[in-house]
C-alpha cells in the first residue's frame, strides 16, 4: 500500500515550487517503479524522499544553493552572503587615484606661462567637497569642485593648480540665462547680443570673493549645452569670462601647511575588517582615517561601543593617491566628547 502510494505520487505528481510545472515530469513517467526500496534511514530524516528529487533546495540543508542561476558561461553559483561580501569590498576599496604631482620645474614654468597658479587652498567649512583658491591678480576665486582634484592637499596648503579649459568653468548661477542666450545666438551665428550683453557687465556685478553659501549646483558648458551644439573652442571663447568661475585642479604641493592633526571618534571599519579602525575627524575637511588595531585601546577590538563617545587625538601619516581613506595613528584620548573639557 505505502509503496503504491509513493509511486503515485512520484508519477502524477506536477507541481513545482516556482514555475508551476515539474520540468522532470516526463522523465520521470518514464522511470519504472521500483517495488523493493530501500528503508528510509536517518539520512533522509526518517522519510520517503523519493518524491522530493527535484526539491534541492529543500533537503538536505547543506546542499542549498542561493542564487543559483548561472551568468555566462563560465559563471558559478554563489551564495548570497559571498555576493554582498564582494560587493561590499569592492565598495570600500575601489576608487579613482589621484594624479600624480608633476615635476616643479614643469609647474614653475606653466605658473610663468599663466597655465598655472600658486596659491593657498581654502576648503569651505561648511560644504567640504567645495575649495578655492585666491587668484594672484586679484580676480575672482578660482574654485574646486571635488576632493579628488584637490589631490590630497589639505586646507591652508600651498599649492599649485592647472587652470582648466573654459569649457569645464562653472557658470555663475545668476548669469545661466544669459550663458543659454548665447549658446542660441551662437547655434544661429548671431553673437552679437551676446556681445552687447557681455559690454553692459562692469566690475561692480562680477563676484570678487567666494559665496559664503553654496549655491545652487553650477553647471558648465557641457551640462547645460542641452541642444547638444557642437561648441568649438573659438565659439566658446565669444561667451564673455565674467558670467564663468574659472576651475582649477591641484597638480603640486609646494608646502604643507596644516597641522596634520585632528580631534575626532573612532569606530569599526564599515567592511568589519579586524585589523584597522575609522577615524572621523569633528572637521569634515580633514579626510577619515585608517588606524591599526595594534595603535588603538587595549579593549576596542572586542568593545567597540565602550569608546563611541570618547573623542581622540589622531595624526595623519599618509595620504595614498589610490585609497579611500588616509593613515594614521591615535595620539592622546581626550575623555568623553560630550564634556567641555575634551572640546
Amino acid at each position: 500500500m505505502s509503496n503504491s502510494r509513493r509511486g503515485n505520487y512520484q508519477n502524477s505528481y506536477r507541481g513545482h515550487a516556482r514555475g508551476g510545472r515539474n520540468p522532470n515530469h516526463r522523465q520521470q513517467h518514464q522511470q519504472p517503479i521500483i517495488a523493493n526500496q530501500s528503508a528510509f534511514g536517518p539520512q533522509d530524516g526518517g522519510f520517503d524522499t523519493s518524491g522530493w528529487g527535484n526539491y534541492t533546495n529543500y533537503y538536505p540543508v547543506s546542499q542549498q544553493i542561493f542564487n543559483n542561476q548561472p551568468r555566462g558561461n563560465d559563471a558559478r553559483p554563489r551564495s548570497n552572503y559571498q555576493n554582498n561580501q564582494s560587493r561590499q569590498q569592492t565598495s570600500n576599496n575601489t576608487v579613482l587615484a589621484c594624479d600624480e604631482y608633476l615635476s616643479e620645474e614643469q609647474v614653475l614654468k606653466d605658473i610663468a606661462d599663466k597655465k598655472t597658479i600658486r596659491g593657498v587652498l581654502r576648503i569651505n567649512a561648511k560644504q567640504y567637497t567645495d575649495a578655492f583658491i585666491s587668484d594672484p591678480d586679484s580676480g575672482s576665486d578660482f574654485f574646486i569642485d571635488n576632493v579628488r582634484e584637490r589631490n590630497r592637499a589639505l586646507n591652508l596648503d600651498e599649492v599649485a593648480a592647472q587652470i582648466k579649459p573654459k569649457r569645464q568653468w562653472k557658470i555663475i548661477p545668476e548669469f545661466t540665462n544669459l550663458v543659454e542666450q548665447c549658446i542660441r545666438d551662437l547655434r544661429n551665428e548671431k553673437t552679437s547680443s551676446a556681445e552687447k550683453e557681455g559690454e553692459k557687465l562692469t566690475d561692480t556685478n562680477v563676484p570678487k570673493s567666494s559665496p559664503s553659501k553654496r549655491d545652487n549646483k553650477r553647471e558648465t558648458l557641457n551640462t547645460l549645452n542641452a541642444q547638444n551644439i557642437n561648441l568649438s573652442d573659438e565659439m566658446i571663447d565669444k561667451i564673455p569670462d565674467q558670467y564663468f568661475q574659472r576651475t582649477v585642479k591641484v597638480v603640486f604641493l609646494f608646502r604643507r601647511r596644516h597641522s596634520m592633526k585632528a580631534a575626532g571618534l573612532i569606530r569599526k571599519m564599515p567592511d568589519n575588517n579586524p585589523n584597522f579602525a575609522l577615524f572621523s575627524p569633528m572637521d569634515s575637511r580633514i579626510p577619515r582615517l585608517m588606524i591599526p588595531i595594534e595603535n588603538c585601546p587595549e579593549n576596542f577590538k572586542d568593545r567597540p561601543s565602550d569608546y563611541e563617545k570618547s573623542l581622540f587625538v589622531a595624526r595623519i601619516v599618509d595620504i595614498p593617491a589610490d585609497k579611500k581613506f588616509a593613515k594614521g595613528e591615535l595620539m592622546e584620548n581626550l575623555g568623553d566628547a560630550d564634556t567641555v573639557e575634551a572640546q
